[in-house]
């Protein structure tokens, strides 16, 4: 089965390209390799018809750790779905920190996602995946202050 390597889940979907060789997985190949290199192996390339879509979007809790100092982060992890858009790999490529690295993981791991596509039915996709955590505000009182 083919595998697809695009660099960016949303903004080059359509202009991604899927690797493939005699049903040789090959993303690691075609994210590293320069051109030159990639052309020598012999890898047929098969446009991506459509990249994951997110079907169910899970929250990661702040973690109870960082109240202290609440701060925006963000944490870039690099996610790998099989042919049935089920997560099977994130690891984490720009770190937050480690309390935020790990809810960013955590939920990464539990979100759904349909499969990427090329003409020849859904392949497994590696593609980069920003979680973005924004800092809790101070609960606003049901009530008015008495005056």
């Amino acid at each position: 089965m083919p595998r697809a390597c695009v660099p960016s889940p949303l903004a080059t979907v359509f202009g991604a390209r899927v690797r493939a060789a005699a049903g040789v997985l090959a993303c690691a190949l075609a994210l590293t390799a320069p051109p030159a290199l990639a052309q020598d192996t012999g890898l047929e390339e098969l446009p991506l018809i459509a990249g994951p879509s997110l079907v169910s979007y899970v929250e990661a809790e702040y973690p109870a750790q960082a109240l202290d100092a609440p701060r925006d982060v963000e944490v870039v992890v690099l996610v790998e779905l099989d042919e049935t858009g089920a997560v099977t790999a994130v690891e984490v490529t720009e770190s937050g920190g480690e309390a935020f690295d790990q809810a960013a993981s955590d939920a990464v791991r539990q979100m759904v996602f349909e499969p990427a596509r090329t003409a020849e039915g859904p392949v497994p996709i590696a593609f980069p995946f920003t979680y973005r955590f924004t800092a809790p505000t101070p609960d606003t009182p049901d009530t008015p202050p008495a005056s």
